[in-house]
């Protein structure tokens, strides 16, 4: 893609740049949609309005995009763009809609429809999500067919800018910051995906050297079907694994809803961040805890492993009882975790017997008692949920 700088900091690894909007589109790679740290196409009725902007000859709000590039360029020069290479970090729903308009245009252009139905199953069928998430509805392609609206926006798109901020280099880490900076505020952006983002680039960094292991991020298909436990061994949540990891070195089980992971972002997230040996050392030791009781237990170990309360209490609890600040004796832990179970077990029948009768409070109390019976577990004390749960009622009696 042709793309005209318009102001330039190379020191700091960025350029502003101006394309024609129909080059940006066109050049878009099938899989735009699918950057790792984006969350994906989501609905949003707004901006499904977005060709009145260009049909009022009105800016389309300017993108944020990262692709490394390295030569010298001054402003006013134009400079060719490899889109393949382009990774969007904001903007992603603007140009979903963008290359939508664009495509149904096209469409209008190269075949003579002779009714509406055959236009709507072209559309359906080269491009399915379009549909998916409500924007290509059959208002919108009823005026395009109707009024023949293609030679218009074609032009439009011929003679329309995009404007972006390209940054050229930006490191792992500062990538994922730069995204949440964009991204975080916005209401569609779920804390679990936002906390996925603090450590994706450093799963993406270690995923294929450890083996038996799937973290399934919210965006997946399958993301429902594992958090009820219809998963193999090895199949976990990526938020709650990550949960679990802070959880282990807070020595508390943290809860998602009240942790301040955007304060996370600092030095002391980016040491942890990039430590890749220690995190990759934590997933294994976490997925041989998940295949140990699974043959204890049987498929009830599935469906109670998953959840971020037990994953959370279970790392709080050991991080407590070990005190757990550094990450030297990480491995010692997890095998006197996996010989305290093997000996003894977790019961998680007689487990799930006291959550019935648990009736207010209920995540708190699950999360607060998993904890306590790890920490017992581990100081060879043979707890019993029976009473773990009897003590915490009492305390919340007492308060």
């Amino acid at each position: 893609m042709q793309v005209k700088v318009l102001a330039t900091n190379q020191d700091k690894g960025w350029l502003f740049c101006q394309a024609k909007l129909d080059a940006y589109v066109s050049e878009l790679t099938s899989d735009f949609g699918q950057y790792p740290y984006q969350r994906g196409f989501v609905p949003n009725p707004y901006l499904d309005k977005l060709w009145n902007t260009i049909h009022d000859n009105q800016p389309i709000p300017p993108l944020v995009l990262h692709c490394e590039y390295s030569d010298e360029v001054a402003e006013g020069k134009e400079i060719e763009l490899d889109m393949s290479k382009v990774e969007i970090l904001d903007g992603l729903q603007r140009t979903f809609r963008l290359w939508g308009y664009y495509k149904l245009a096209q469409k209008l252009e190269a075949n003579g429809y002779e009714d509406i139905k055959a236009l709507i199953t072209d559309m359906k069928t080269d491009f399915p999500v379009l549909f998916d998430i409500g924007f290509m509805k059959f208002e919108l392609l009823k005026d395009w067919y109707v009024s023949q609206k293609q030679a218009e926006v074609l032009t439009k798109y011929r003679e329309s800018h995009i404007y972006f901020t390209l940054w050229t280099h930006l490191s792992p880490e500062e990538l994922v910051n730069q995204f949440l900076l964009l991204n975080v505020g916005q209401k569609k952006v779920s804390k679990r995906h936002q906390l996925e983002l603090l450590f994706l680039y450093l799963w993406e960094k270690i995923k294929n050297e450890v083996e038996g292991v799937e973290l399934i991020r919210e965006r997946d298909a399958n993301a429902y079907q594992i958090r009820k436990g219809n998963r193999q061994i090895g199949q976990l949540m990526f938020s709650s694994v990550v949960m679990a990891y802070r959880s282990l070195f807070a020595q508390k089980a943290l809860v998602l809803d009240l942790y301040d992971f955007i304060a996370e972002i600092d030095e002391d997230i980016n040491e942890n961040m990039i430590r890749a040996e220690i995190f990759k050392l934590f997933v294994i030791q976490l997925t041989e805890i998940d295949a140990l009781l699974f043959t204890q237990e049987g498929e009830v170990a599935k469906k109670w492993f998953v959840h971020d309360t037990t994953l959370c209490g279970i790392c709080g609890g050991m991080g407590k009882y070990f005190s757990v600040e550094t990450n030297g004796e990480l491995e010692t832990y997890f095998n006197a975790l996996k010989t305290a179970i093997t000996e003894y077990g977790f019961h998680i029948t007689d487990f799930e017997i006291e959550m019935k009768r648990v009736q207010y409070d209920v995540q708190n109390m699950m999360r607060k008692a998993i904890a306590e019976y790890t920490y017992l577990l581990l100081a060879g004390n043979n707890p019993v949920w029976s009473a773990i749960f009897g003590e915490l009622k009492n305390k919340k009696t007492e308060r």
